[in-house]
């Protein structure tokens, strides 16, 4: 290759490492991430699983969980107080528990395999967490809610959002 031919190319290189640079940096300010990204999913989370509990009936065919955000940030909880990540962890215990009992039902196609779970006490649990994270927020300063994110670069040319 000759120096021509890497002059002729240097703006469509230049414009490529340009929006890729652009991108990341947008996508950073964004936010989402960080201590209060991670305490405003796992309040999501925790507030859809209260309803899951809210509308438990034992003789209907049982819901699993959700344990998403639990599962990929719990080992990184350590800013959380420590009695909150106690009942963060007690909570997520008996929910883990109740989905394998439903894995177990489903695998032999039985619902009696699915025998416990003590919605109060989880409604309880997660009562608890959820005030917790919603006082942690409070300190921080930050709102319950999260922000409304600002379109992306190519959301008007393209007609979708992510």
């Amino acid at each position: 290759m000759d120096f021509d031919t890497i002059l002729d190319n240097l703006p469509i290189i230049i414009a490529i490492v340009t929006l890729v640079i652009l991108q990341l940096v947008l996508r950073k300010r964004r936010g989402g991430g960080g201590e209060v990204g991670t305490v405003r999913n796992l309040l999501m989370e925790i507030k859809l699983n209260k309803a899951l509990a809210d509308n438990f009936q034992p003789g209907e065919k049982p819901r699993k969980f959700n344990v998403t955000i639990w599962k990929l940030k719990n080992k990184q909880l350590d800013f959380l107080d420590n009695s909150l990540r106690v009942v963060l962890t007690d909570a997520y215990m008996i929910i883990d528990d109740f989905n394998r009992q439903i894995d177990v039902a489903r695998k032999y196609k039985s619902l009696s395999y699915a025998v416990s779970l003590d919605p109060e006490r989880l409604k309880k649990l997660l009562t608890q967490g959820e005030k917790g994270l919603e006082d942690w927020l409070t300190r921080k300063g930050e709102s319950k809610q999260a922000p409304l994110e600002p379109p992306g670069m190519l959301d008007g040319l393209t007609g979708w959002k992510r």
